[in-house]
């Protein structure tokens, strides 16, 4: 169609007080980082481009919020089932309704075939999308016919019905994925704009949805901890194919570990872990890297995630002694090669209902963020008290003084050691050392030392002690492997952590172990 003819219809529109037809749709881009939150607790401060949450749980006012922090937003709505808490529920006819939804109480599946019955009620939740201003669609269980309904669906009544929820989507400027379903991808490759894959990895199907990436079109990829997935495990394949890799536990809440994304910077936050309350400073030391052999990365700064409830101010220091060095809040640059560091002061502006990781954006004006790692360079604050909490400075060393425990091959041993000191409140404080999830092959013990570095009780999984204001206790952990690690100082990390008696997360540090 001409231009001069688009544009008279347009005008016409307006002149009908009917809304103009976008000429694109936003899609995501094949590679863009995401979270995905279906339910509560939430945490929409992420440093993502992507958000994937639930119509009926978010407002216009949430939606508008995210779209103020640069994100993009997805509606997520259960299209190919019945769910007894949403809202609408009664608007379903008993005709419509199968068997139970297997691992999913008060699911059942729905007969997608009656589009005169379940049209009219998943319309109702489109509209409600485009209403509150989402970008995209998520149609959940739309491969029914690949499962025991309850009823005789077949591949062409999924295709049906698919591309009936394309065309309603994109009739209302909303773009959206084809959710699993990789049986049909030839078939719908055209009707979508995008792609959403669970278990993928898990369940060696992840080459099926390649045409979207070859088509120009993103895969968000989601795995699970539940089927034992990791980030080390997964994500180097996902970023070969292209695909947007993000680690979830099932009940898709707040916690995510994310794939990373190619920066030559990469940034370290010591320690990673503090108490505070609103108004109340708390000082973390970081280091940011320049690993570009050739180029220097320009005005690199430090920066509070968007939307998350504290500012932030930053200042370069000294390297070998840690002293304050330039002015506050100054970009630098940072030589080929080489490091700065600097002293982070974190200030909430609004009460800590719950604890809360701050992603820490490092960026630099040519380059693109360090990647984020979740108690690498991430801050954890959590909400002191009225009367005062524990806040324990934690650091670890190793044998080789660089960050690293250098395991011999299984069942080779080593160690590393730990001080802290308690800064806050008296409390009674335990003491336990993990892997994150990362499922590293190894067992782990630890013991509270004195100064000279002896066990004062025999070693196991965790130590409980009253620790006072202001005292210093040292650990020593012992590791076995039973297995090969490689090098991955980002994800193959042991992290001591400090809990209060009510399991909050006092302090925290960690280490990068391998084996040879």
């Amino acid at each position: 169609m001409p231009a001069f003819f688009r544009l008279c219809l347009v005008l016409y529109a307006i002149a009908l007080g009917l809304p103009a037809k976008a000429q694109t749709l936003w899609s995501p881009a094949p590679g863009q980082n995401w979270d995905w939150q279906l339910s509560a607790p939430y945490d929409f401060t992420r440093p993502v481009d992507i958000l994937d949450i639930d119509q009926q749980e978010t407002s216009a006012q949430t939606v508008a919020m995210l779209h103020a922090q640069g994100k993009h937003v997805i509606c997520y709505i259960s299209v190919g089932s019945w769910e007894n808490w949403r809202p609408d529920a009664s608007a379903y006819p008993e005709a419509l309704k199968g068997k139970n939804y297997d691992g999913w109480a008060g699911e059942k599946w729905v007969d997608i075939r009656r589009l005169d019955l379940l049209g009219p009620i998943l319309k109702g939740r489109f509209d409600d999308c485009a209403a509150k201003g989402f970008d995209a669609v998520e149609p959940d269980n739309i491969d029914g016919f690949e499962n025991d309904t309850g009823f005789a669906l077949t591949a062409d009544d999924q295709l049906v019905f698919n591309r009936w929820l394309a065309n309603e989507a994109h009739s209302r400027d909303l773009s959206i994925g084809l959710k699993n379903d990789n049986g049909q991808v030839a078939d719908l490759l055209n009707d979508f704009d995008w792609a959403l894959s669970e278990d993928c990895d898990n369940q060696n199907w992840c080459t099926d949805f390649e045409p979207f990436i070859a088509a120009g079109k993103a895969v968000l990829q989601a795995e699970y901890t539940d089927t034992g997935a990791s980030l080390a495990g997964f994500c180097t394949t996902a970023k070969a194919r292209g695909f947007s890799g993000l680690l979830k536990q099932r009940d898709l809440h707040d916690w995510a570990r994310f794939c990373p994304q190619d920066s030559p910077l990469a940034a370290s936050i010591l320690p990673t872990a503090r108490s505070t309350r609103t108004g109340e400073a708390v000082t973390v030391f970081a280091t940011l890297i320049n690993a570009s052999t050739t180029d220097n990365a320009n005005n690199c700064t430090i920066v509070a995630p968007a939307g998350f409830p504290a500012t932030l101010q930053f200042q370069t220091t000294d390297t070998a002694t840690n002293a304050l060095t330039g002015t506050p809040d100054t970009p630098v640059d940072i030589a080929p090669g080489a490091a700065q560091s600097f002293l982070i002061s974190v200030t909430p502006t609004a009460d800590l209902n719950k604890s809360m990781d701050m992603y820490v954006r490092f960026d630099c004006a040519n380059t693109t963020p360090a990647a984020a790692y979740l108690g690498t360079n991430t801050l954890h604050l959590s909400p002191a008290a009225p009367t005062g909490s524990a806040d324990i400075i934690a650091i670890a060393a190793t044998t080789s003084h660089d960050g690293t425990v250098h395991l011999p091959s299984a069942p080779g041993q080593h160690f590393f050691t730990a001080s802290a000191i308690n800064i806050g409140q008296n409390s009674l404080i335990t003491t336990r050392v993990d892997d994150d999830g990362a499922g590293l092959p190894l067992t782990i013990t630890l013991c509270q030392t004195n100064a000279q570095g002896t066990c004062l009780s025999a070693p196991s999984d965790h130590v409980s002690i009253n620790l006072a204001h202001n005292e210093t206790v040292f650990y020593a952990v012992f590791m076995t492997a039973t297995g090969d690690i490689s090098f991955d100082p980002a994800l193959h990390r042991l992290t001591l952590r400090f809990e209060d008696s009510a399991g909050t997360l006092r302090g925290a540090t960690s280490i990068a172990v391998r084996t040879p």
